[in-house]
Formats: structure tokens, sequence, C-alpha cells
């Protein structure tokens, strides 16, 4: 029974690829006069590649494999054809491109040319006009003049002296009117000008006033950095100072020369103060004076001082207490020597070992 369904299943392909096959031969019939239909053994071939496969158990036959092969060549020489077409359509449309590119930018230059030329030839045109008309306003002046002049000269019955006199006094009337608007001018810019300098005077002011007020708080907090220095220093000092205090109470050991440097620690000391005070001394000097700005190198001298100051403190504190330590190590080294030694006098074993005592045994 399986085996009558499998016959079955083939025969139906089988069917179904010769009603393909047919139809794909009977399309070339129905095909429009210009050959937009293609050939019959193209549609057959694509029907073909468009089926489906045949089924596991039904292998091509010999006398088929040929015919599909060529059928292979003459799609791939298909498709290779159309993509040379394609590719020389697309050359060719790249190539009409640039040339249509190149005939517009040479008529955008020749416009461009001729416009050139024609704003050219205008400028040239309005030159002459205003030459002309200048021309014609200079002609018309004199003629002014020269019929202003024989009006005067017949107000005066002919009088060339008298109508001089006049056109002089006229000439200086003018002047003086020009002059007195000029002064007037000149006058009320020096009037602005001041007023603007004053008020650029007032901002300056105000400009550093505020930079003074920023620059005396920074050296406020430069001061209470450096007096809380110096205030740690002479903490540290006192701690120091109570410890060879006690080490001396307890035990007898000479620590001078730690006291020695700690004594000159606590000078520096004393002196930092002075030296912090110093600075702003010189800052309020600095501040008050007209130009602050070329004066703060001597802020700056102060506040190095200060810092050498705190610098050479620090070290005289390390030397008290390097002091202090080889005292105690020495005292240390004493002592057990003095034990050592004590060990070989009462007959016990010394350094070499042998009694301390005679030897009376022998």
């Amino acid at each position: 029974m399986h085996r009558t369904k499998e016959l079955t299943t083939r025969d139906v392909l089988m069917t179904l690829l010769v009603i393909l096959a047919m139809i794909a031969i009977s399309l070339p019939a129905y095909a429009d006069e210009d050959g937009s239909t293609e050939s019959s053994e193209a549609l057959h071939e694509e029907a073909l590649l468009d089926s489906p496969p045949p089924p596991p158990g039904d292998a091509m036959r010999d006398s088929d494999r040929p015919k599909a092969r060529e059928r292979l060549q003459n799609a791939r020489q298909n498709n290779i054809e159309r993509f040379q077409d394609a590719r020389a359509t697309s050359r060719e449309e790249m190539k009409e491109f640039k040339e249509t590119g190149s005939q517009k930018r040479q008529e955008f230059r020749a416009n461009v040319q001729e416009e050139r030329q024609e704003l050219r030839g205008q400028a040239m045109e309005k030159r002459q006009e205003m030459r002309a008309t200048a021309a014609e306003n200079r002609q018309e002046f004199k003629q002014d003049v020269q019929a202003r002049r024989a009006e005067i000269l017949e107000q005066f019955d002919g009088d060339a002296e008298a109508a001089k006199a006049h056109l002089k006094e006229m000439r200086d009337e003018k002047k003086a009117e020009v002059m007195g608007k000029r002064d007037q001018l000149r006058a009320d810019f020096q009037a602005k000008r001041d007023e603007m300098r004053e008020k650029a005077g007032e901002r300056r002011q105000a400009l550093a006033d505020r930079a003074k007020d920023r620059l005396g708080q920074n050296i406020d907090r430069i001061v209470n950095r450096m007096n809380t220095a110096v205030d740690r220093l002479g903490t540290i000092a006192d701690r120091i100072q109570s410890r060879i205090d006690k080490v001396q109470e307890t035990h007898d050991i000479d620590l001078s020369d730690a006291q020695a440097a700690l004594d000159d620690a606590k000078s520096q000391i004393s002196a930092a103060y002075d030296d912090v005070a110093f600075v702003k001394t010189v800052a309020e000097d600095v501040l008050a004076s007209e130009n602050p700005r070329e004066r703060f190198g001597e802020v700056r001298d102060a506040i190095a001082v200060v810092k050498e100051s705190l610098k050479s403190i620090h070290q005289a504190l390390r030397d008290a207490v390097e002091e202090i330590k080889a005292a105690a190590g020495n005292a240390a080294n004493d002592s057990e020597e003095t034990d050592e030694a004590d060990d070989g006098e009462d007959g016990t074993d010394g350094e070499d070992g042998d009694d301390g005592a005679d030897a009376t045994d022998e």
C-alpha cells in the first residue's frame, strides 16, 4: 500500500511538470507583434527552473543531462550579457552626465563673465554720468556766482570796491558761523568724551576696589594658614619639651644637645610670628597704594620669608627629636656595658666566658 502511495505522488508531480511545459510552449503564440514576450525556449527554461525538484526516488535520466547543462549555460550567458549591457548603459549615462556637467560649468562661467562685463559697463556709465553731473553743477555754480556778483554790483551802482567789501563781509560772517558750529561740535564732543572717561574711571575704580577686596581676603586666608602652621609647630615644640623634662626626671641622661636644638626652634617660632605679622603689614601697604599689581611682588617676598622660617623650624624640631633618640640610645648602650662589667667583677661569667675572680682552684 505504501508503494502505491509513492507511485501516486510521483505521477502527480510528473503530470504537473508536463502541464507547465505545455504552458511554456504555448506562450509564444500569445506574444505581441513588437516581440515583448520572450522565446518559448527561455520560458520553458524558466518554468523548469521554477518547478519543484523531482522526488528523491526519481533520478534524472542520462539523456536529459546534456539538455539541462545547455539550458544552464544559456541562462548564465544571458545573465552575463544582461550584466554587460547594464554596465555599458551605466558607463554611457556616467559619460553623458560628465559631459552635461562640463557644459553646465562652461555655461555658468560664460554667464558670470557676461554679467561681470555688464556690471563693469554699468559702472563706467554711472561714473561718466556722475562726472557729467559734477561738471554741470560746477558750471551752474559759476553762473550763480557771476549772477550774484552782477546783482551786488548793480546794488552798489557799479562801485566795485564797495561790492568787494560787502562780499568780504559776507564771507567773514559765513566763516564765523562755520567756526562757531565747529567749536560747538568740538566742545560737545569733548564734554561727551570727558563724561565717558569719568564713567570708565568709575568702573575701573569699582573693579579695582573689588579686586583689592578679593586680594585682601586671599592674603587674610594665607596669613591665617601661616599662623596656624606656626601654632602647630609651637605645639610640637611644647610636646618635645615635655618629653625632655620627663626623661631628665626619670633617667640620668644628658639631653643638652636636644634642649639646645629645641631652644633654637622656639626662638625661630617667635620670629615666625613676627614674619607673619610683617606679611600682613606689607599687604595692607600694597593694597593702599595706587598700583597694587606692580607692588604685589613685595607681598610674595614676605610670604617666601615665612615659608623659609617654617622649614627651618621644622628642621630644628627634627634635630631635637634626633638628639633625644641618640642620647637615649647612648644611655642604653652605657647601661648594657655597665651591667656586663658588673657581671665580671662579682664572679659570674664575663664577656670571655671566664670567671672574674681569681683562679684559686688551681
